[in-house]
C-alpha cells in the first residue's frame, strides 16, 4: 500500500529528483535562519525560556525580525546599524525563499524548470511571474538563505562573547 502510494507521488512531479532536493535544501535552510533569529530575539528579550518562547511563538517570520530590529535598538544601540545590515541580507533571503515555495513548479524533466507565480497588490493587481530555473539557481537561493542564518548566529555569538550590557534598564 504504502510502496503504491509513493509511485503516485513520484509519478505526480514533473521535476527531478535533484530540483526537488534544491527545493527542499531552501525550506531546511530558512527553518535554520528562523531557528536563529528566535534565538536572537530570546536572548535579547532576557526573560525565562518559556516566557521568550511565549513571545515568539506565534510571530511572523516578518513580524520577528521586526521584533529583533526594536530590541537591538532599545537594548543594544551601538550595534544596531550593524544589524541593520545583517536585516537586509535576512530579507532578501526571505523574499527569495517565499519566491521558492510559494510558487507551482513545472518542467519536462530536463535541466530547466518552470516557477509560476500569481500574486495580487493594491498597486499592480494580478501578477504573473514565470521564471525559468536549474538546479544551480535553487541552490544559490538556499546558499543566501544559508548565509543570512550564518551571518545571525554569528552576529549573535559576538553579541555574547562580548558580554553585551543592555543600554536599558
Amino acid at each position: 500500500m504504502i510502496s503504491d502510494r509513493r509511485k503516485i507521488i513520484e509519478m505526480s512531479s514533473t521535476l527531478s529528483d535533484k530540483h526537488l532536493a534544491e527545493i527542499g535544501r531552501v525550506t531546511v535552510q530558512f527553518a535554520l535562519l528562523e531557528f536563529h533569529v528566535r534565538e536572537l530575539v530570546h536572548w535579547l528579550l532576557d526573560r525565562p525560556t518559556n516566557v521568550a518562547a511565549a513571545t515568539t511563538s506565534e510571530l511572523s517570520f516578518r513580524n520577528l525580525c521586526q521584533l529583533a530590529s526594536a530590541l537591538m535598538k532599545e537594548r543594544f544601540p551601538r550595534f544596531s546599524s550593524d544589524f541593520k545590515v545583517i536585516l537586509k541580507t535576512v530579507r532578501t533571503a526571505e523574499e527569495r525563499r517565499n519566491q521558492i515555495s510559494h510558487s507551482l513548479w513545472g518542467g519536462g524533466g530536463g535541466a530547466l524548470v518552470v516557477r509560476t507565480k500569481f500574486s495580487a497588490r493594491v498597486a499592480r493587481g494580478l501578477h504573473l511571474t514565470r521564471e525559468e530555473m536549474t538546479v544551480d539557481d535553487i541552490f544559490q537561493v538556499s546558499a543566501l538563505v544559508s548565509v543570512a542564518a550564518y551571518d545571525v548566529e554569528l552576529f549573535h555569538a559576538k553579541l555574547r562573547d562580548r558580554n553585551c550590557v543592555s543600554a536599558s534598564p
